[in-house]
């Protein structure tokens, strides 16, 4: 009965649920639904049914499923569904609607962040390391999709359909206060000597972000993230680098830059 048919909108009510239920096997059964969507979706011609075929916030609920689970397995696996979802998207995939949302960076970012081992043990290093990896993964795909976005905003103008106000989806894309947040507390978790550099340079990166005009600015839970990562590096000068972040936060709020420290 054609009256009678799941749509793209009941898989994904459904595996969402599963990305919220305790059952042990939650992240395998949103992941099967996900493949089982695609391939019901998929027409002769090669082609897409888009009423039935999965989108962004589809594949966004397999993420958190996964991310859910909190072991590095867990993390990778989510990884692996986050590439996909970049390949479709930039390689001219059947379903354009299966590309990659700031939502989705950040919820494998978390999955790092958070990840632990079986006997639940935070994986310090690594799991920093990879939550880094993903970041500048998010930044690179970002400055790709806004070459895409020029190249048919040109194509646009020269046949004199362009318009100021198109939509952009590279400006979707760009991370947060809090993504840079996890990615800096992911370094605080690892306890590694070179937390602290590694958390200075992401603080960096967000005050010049900041500073070029950005929707992103550190706040005060950047600044204790960072002060954080040098005290509980073990790194011989940790104290004297964590009162040096100390002063700076307190100029950057005595100088009220915009509402930098909040």
């Amino acid at each position: 009965d054609k009256d009678v048919r799941p749509t793209v909108i009941t898989y994904t009510e459904v595996i969402d649920a599963y990305a919220k239920s305790s059952r042990r096997d939650s992240a395998e059964k949103a992941e099967e639904l996900l493949f089982i969507m695609m391939k019901e979706a998929e027409l002769e011609d090669g082609s897409m049914d888009q009423d039935i075929a999965p989108t962004a916030i589809t594949c966004d609920a397999v993420l958190n499923a996964w991310a859910r689970r909190g072991t590095v397995e867990a993390a990778g696996r989510a990884e692996q569904i986050l590439e996909r979802m970049e390949y479709l998207r930039t390689n001219g995939g059947v379903n354009v609607n299966i590309q990659p949302t700031a939502y989705s960076f950040a919820t494998v970012i978390s999955a790092w962040a958070k990840a632990r081992f079986g006997k639940g043990e935070v994986t310090g290093k690594v799991n920093a390391e990879r939550a880094q990896y993903i970041l500048n993964r998010m930044n690179d795909f970002r400055k790709q999709i806004e070459k895409i976005e020029a190249k048919e905003r040109d194509q646009e103008q020269e046949q004199e359909q362009g318009s100021e106000d198109s939509y952009s989806y590279a400006k979707e894309l760009e991370p947060d206060s809090v993504v840079y947040n996890t990615v800096i507390d992911a370094w605080a978790r690892s306890k590694d000597p070179i937390a602290g550099t590694r958390a200075e340079e992401l603080l960096f990166e967000m005050e010049e972000l900041h500073r070029l005009g950005g929707n992103i600015a550190p706040d005060t839970i950047t600044y204790n993230s960072v002060i954080n990562c040098h005290a509980t590096s073990g790194h011989m000068n940790g104290a004297k680098a964590a009162e040096r972040i100390l002063v700076k936060m307190e100029k950057a709020a005595k100088a009220n830059q915009d509402g930098i420290v909040e």
